[in-house]
């Protein structure tokens, strides 16, 4: 049989392709062990250079103190007077290392926190080397040009435009164009994990939102979305991966259900956000995603019909304070007045397979029927967006047990009830962020938009 030796250059040059794939990613996680290690060497621990450098000043002390106040001298007064100048010259050292020790750990410690790749993206590299190595052997084995042209569209060229974007993404994070916005939803995606029972996504700047899992875990922050505003959104997005769960698969495709998978999704989705971190999604999508001039489809339900059902869960989840309940009161309002009417046939199908849907959620993913967010949680820190603007030295807000997920629902019900104060509700919980022990000290968001 003849080579094909055009073929088999196409083939060369793309293996080595996926062998860069491999090789650049696994060097990004690299550098980012590589500044770990470096932590751990200025840490404070008795073996390391800041605790070195403590120890040798705690050992320096007696000598220190008794050389500038000399009991007696001796005779040659000249002599002890070196040695004296030599301890105070070793104190002086130690005391500038332990200081440049210092001054390091807080420069590693920075950038640890801007780093473009943390600790969580440790599944997504994974995952795109590991399909990097299945295109790989299936590439080996084409021997025609339609087997050749079918492995790159289905599994060569995905795992190549995710490399591209884990790569940009990964650039805009570094050198901060994000606004440091990826870094908390780093942290939102910990608390959606645990939610999903699943872990290592990352989150990256993008041209447009979307969740991907057939190749690498990234979460995309479309642009110009990169806001701590735009955060509760990523939950819509992961709320499709879970629809890629076996069991709740197998009810999405089921005959006899409405419309298409599709929408059916989609109401999926919304309801695992909203679940997920509580009345901030149904806020966030009202005035940052859904439109009021969609119409009901077969694709995807009318922009009135998704907020009716949202509100009518999130009035579900409200308990005997009726918290929620008002929330949801004062967004139908604000959608109302830029929205029309949807007509009562979608709205009952689409109550009909809401029930269905956070039934699927409560079964299939043991999410309480209360959502992972429920008014009693809520209830800890109502009084938040009030005294965001209006802070009262005796009541302070800041205790150390608060996460992203109260920060995102106090900044949006404040931001419903007072939407002429944005800028100031962003600049309150960005302090708000900085002085909690969760909330990240380097990167926090500088814009309000």
């Amino acid at each position: 049989m003849t080579t094909d030796i055009i073929l088999a250059a196409r083939k060369a040059s793309v293996l080595s392709g996926l062998d860069r794939v491999s090789d650049e990613v696994k060097a990004l996680q690299r550098q980012r062990q590589e500044l770990d290690s470096l932590k751990r060497l200025l840490s404070a621990s008795d073996d390391q250079v800041e605790g070195l450098a403590g120890r040798i000043e705690v050992a320096l002390a007696g000598p220190k103190a008794w050389v500038r106040n000399p009991i007696e001298l001796g005779n040659d007064q000249e002599r002890m007077q070196q040695l004296a100048q030599k301890i105070l010259d070793a104190v002086a050292l130690a005391e500038q290392l332990g200081e440049k020790a210092r001054e390091a750990k807080a420069r590693a410690t920075g950038l640890e926190s801007s780093w473009q790749l943390p600790m969580t993206s440790k599944g997504a590299v994974r995952q795109l080397c590991a399909q990097a190595d299945v295109s790989r052997g299936l590439l080996k084995a084409c021997d025609t040009w339609d087997a050749f042209h079918e492995k790159m569209q289905t599994h060569v060229q995905p795992v190549f435009d995710e490399h591209l974007d884990l790569l940009e993404g990964a650039a805009f994070r570094i050198v901060g164009y994000d606004d440091g916005v990826a870094q908390d939803a780093d942290e939102l995606l910990l608390r959606l994990d645990k939610v999903r029972s699943v872990d290592g996504y990352l989150a990256i700047p993008s041209r447009s939102n979307a969740v991907r899992e057939v190749v690498a875990r990234l979460v995309r922050m479309g642009f110009p979305g990169w806001s701590f505003w735009n955060l509760p959104l990523i939950a819509y997005e992961f709320g499709h991966l879970v629809a890629l769960h076996e069991n709740v698969a197998q009810h999405l495709v089921q005959t006899g259900l409405p419309h298409t998978v599709e929408w059916r999704e989609t109401v999926l989705a919304d309801a695992f956000a909203l679940y997920a971190i509580g009345p901030a999604y149904p806020i966030a999508a009202v005035m940052l995603s859904f439109d009021p001039r969609v119409r009901a489809g077969d694709v995807r339900p009318s922009g009135t019909g998704r907020v009716h059902l949202l509100l009518k869960q999130l009035e579900g989840m409200s308990g005997p304070a009726g918290q929620y309940a008002s929330i949801a009161a004062d967004l139908r309002t604000v959608w109302k007045a830029s929205a029309e009417a949807e007509a009562e046939a979608e709205l009952e199908v689409l109550d009909n397979w809401g029930q269905t849907t956070l039934e699927l959620l409560h079964d299939e993913l043991e999410i309480n029927r209360g959502g992972a967010y429920p008014e009693s949680q809520w209830n800890r820190v109502v009084n938040w967006p009030r005294r965001l603007l209006q802070p009262d030295p005796s009541e302070p807000i800041v205790t150390g047990d608060k996460d992203i997920i109260d920060h995102l629902n106090v900044a949006w019900v404040a931001r419903l009830r007072q939407p002429d104060r944005v800028g100031e509700i962003f600049d309150a919980v960005s302090q708000l962020r900085k002085s909690t022990p969760e909330g990240r000290q380097p990167g926090l968001p500088r814009r309000g938009g």
